[in-house]
């Protein structure tokens, strides 16, 4: 059995997640023989100077009806935020693994279903549709298909919106991709591997937003917290709670993150361009399963990559440096020393962030011209590369109301790449998340 270690951290947003178990090969999708294993999820968040955040804290009370209630509001806001310090978000330190679903959405997330005896994928009428978060932060042990988390977001200036973004000047903010690992030699010796690209292909981020007013009892307890700022006099963003149905009042907006859209591993010829992905949705009128367009909620991403740390200097140099006269060390502890102790989890300043496309309605107007692709030679010639998505935003931010944002983190089945034809080798992830806001 063969498992793929998936470790996202970084000085912006970090996710440390363990053991994807894959086996066998299926079209569409990889087919998961058992429920893998993450442990622990520190996150961190940054939101340069235009914005800032704070950390999602509950309460349990019990309404008059007896009911237990989760009252929600946000803690002390700043420029960065690092969720391993709070205990609210104690929970993703002991998580099942993630296996790929599908949502267009992140309301309705589509489970994908195998024969009990071939292990062969079923047909998408035999797929189960979660929309309670029954299949979300599910502890080991349990079948965990993707992560979610909510933070609060406030601008203090102006009305902006907020996006995903990075610095076209410095290539630093928004990148996921592959940490290669240490392997140790016969002779003791170590080296790093090359990474396969396979799940930083299919990642995705999405962030679920609406402005439904919080309620009296949550405004409340956030002006007797110790984070309590007296300009903001109301909240914003209710959600359901996990074993709830899916009932968010009012509108709501979801944006999907794809940080690796020029990455195909899986299919070389395709590499460095674009390949549409539709994922699957419930229809609600059918009540059937289909796929969407999801063109207008889509911010696409070119795949980052390594920096030259200097004249003839790159990682291997550091990593080289780092495991010196430590030959007693196994291969697992010269990559986490390597990346946790000598680089001090401080990966983004060796990566050079991947530009966004200016307008997904561009990328998808030359993908339907030639059947859901867009070649690398079209992509460099005819499309513009920016640093942020200005047709798709994740919310508007008015000013001096925090805003209540739920995001998400998964494999997307329905992605061209979300394939297992060779085997893949264990590999570490680095995600980092730079949230921008802008004027229209």
């Amino acid at each position: 059995m063969r498992k793929i270690y998936i470790k996202l951290a970084s000085s912006l947003l970090s996710v440390l997640m363990a053991l994807v178990m894959v086996a066998g090969a299926s079209y569409a999708w990889m087919t998961i023989s058992e429920s893998p294993a993450v442990n622990g999820i520190n996150v961190s968040i940054g939101g340069g100077n235009t914005i800032l955040l704070a950390p999602d804290l509950t309460e349990k009370l019990t309404d008059q009806n007896g009911n237990e209630v989760i009252l929600h509001y946000p803690g002390t806001f700043d420029e960065k935020l690092n969720l391993s310090q709070y205990d609210t978000y104690s929970y993703l330190e002991n998580l099942a693994g993630l296996s790929p679903v599908s949502t267009a959405d992140g309301v309705h997330w589509i489970l994908p279903s195998y024969d009990p005896n071939t292990g062969k994928l079923l047909d998408t009428d035999d797929f189960t549709v979660d929309y309670t978060l029954s299949a979300g932060n599910s502890t080991e042990g349990e079948n965990g298909s993707y992560v979610y988390l909510d933070f609060w977001v406030v601008s203090p200036g102006a009305e902006y919106v907020l996006r995903v973004a990075t610095d076209v000047k410095t290539d630093q903010g928004s990148f996921l991709v592959e940490l290669p690992e240490a392997q140790k030699n016969k002779d003791g010796s170590f080296e790093l591997t090359e990474p396969s690209g396979q799940i930083a292909s299919v990642a995705r981020v999405g962030f679920l937003v609406n402005h439904q007013t919080g309620s009296t009892a949550e405004m409340e307890l956030y002006s007797r917290s110790s984070g309590y700022n007296s300009r903001y006099k109301k909240l914003q963003g209710v959600y359901p709670e996990a074993g709830d149905e899916a009932n968010i009042q009012g509108a709501q907006q979801f944006t999907i993150y794809e940080p690796n859209a020029t990455l195909h591993p899986s299919i070389p010829d395709q590499q460095g361009g674009y390949i549409v992905t539709k994922p699957l949705t419930l229809d609600q009128e059918t009540q059937t399963i289909t796929e969407a367009d999801v063109s207008s909620i889509l911010t696409a991403q070119r795949s980052g990559s390594w920096r030259n740390l200097g004249e003839d200097v790159w990682l291997e140099d550091l990593f080289k440096a780092s495991v010196a006269g430590k030959g007693n060390m196994s291969a697992q502890e010269a990559t986490s020393n390597f990346y946790q102790e000598y680089l001090e989890g401080l990966i983004n300043p060796y990566i050079a962030a991947g530009r966004f496309f200016d307008r997904t309605a561009e990328l998808y107007q030359k993908a339907e011209q030639n059947g859901g692709k867009v070649t690398a030679q079209v992509l460099d010639d005819q499309l513009v590369s920016a640093g942020a998505t200005k047709d798709v935003d994740i919310t508007t931010l008015h000013r001096n109301i925090p805003q209540r944002i739920r995001m998400f983190i998964w494999l997307e089945g329905q992605d061209a790449d979300c394939v297992n034809t060779q085997s893949v080798e264990a590999a570490n992830f680095s995600l980092g998340i730079e949230l921008s806001g802008a004027t229209k």
